[in-house]
């Protein structure tokens, strides 16, 4: 069986444990009002009810607002899969047929150096199961998205090359 578990961790390094969003709207925490925060959302498997091996970790980056909550509007929703409908199934050639201006990939989100070892700390502290195995996946999710992220950039340098050979032809 599997389990996820939401963290916050604060620009002060102050790492928070969070409900999971219900409907895409987050518990707001007053403590964290107004601050810009890095969520990491940590996905494991369970044995006995209880974390046993960390799967995958995703990290996104935003503001809570004045009561420390957070609202995934529509907008925010279409901007966390731009790049998979963008880039994630098609070709140069076809996004060079396009006839609208290019998309350009949206970068991923990379924790800092201080943010890995503050959630590095925390779970060698809370989940001691976990925390072995939590620098390798991050650094293997990290690497994934870095280069996702240059996959898409190369896509979109040859559209531009094939687009900008149609129209001088």
């Amino acid at each position: 069986m599997g389990g996820t578990m939401w963290l916050f961790i604060s620009k002060d390094l102050k790492v928070t444990k969070i409900p999971k969003p219900i409907n895409q709207v987050y518990k707001p925490i007053p403590s964290l009002a107004r601050q810009e925060v890095l969520e990491v959302i940590m996905y494991y498997e369970t044995k006995s009810r209880k974390p046993s091996e960390l799967m995958i970790v995703n990290f996104n980056r935003f503001r809570l607002d004045e009561n420390g909550g957070y609202v995934i509007t529509d907008f925010e929703r279409r901007r966390a899969f731009h790049n998979f409908f963008e880039f994630g199934m098609t070709t140069p050639e076809e996004k060079a047929e396009e006839d609208q201006p290019l998309a350009l990939p949206i970068p991923p989100v990379i924790p800092t150096i201080k943010e890995k070892e503050t959630l590095y700390s925390y779970l060698k502290q809370k989940y001691s199961v976990l925390a072995n195995q939590t620098p390798m996946v991050v650094e293997n999710m990290i690497n994934f998205s870095k280069e996702t992220h240059r996959k898409h950039i190369e896509l979109v340098k040859k559209a531009m090359k094939i687009r900008n050979k149609l129209t001088s032809s």
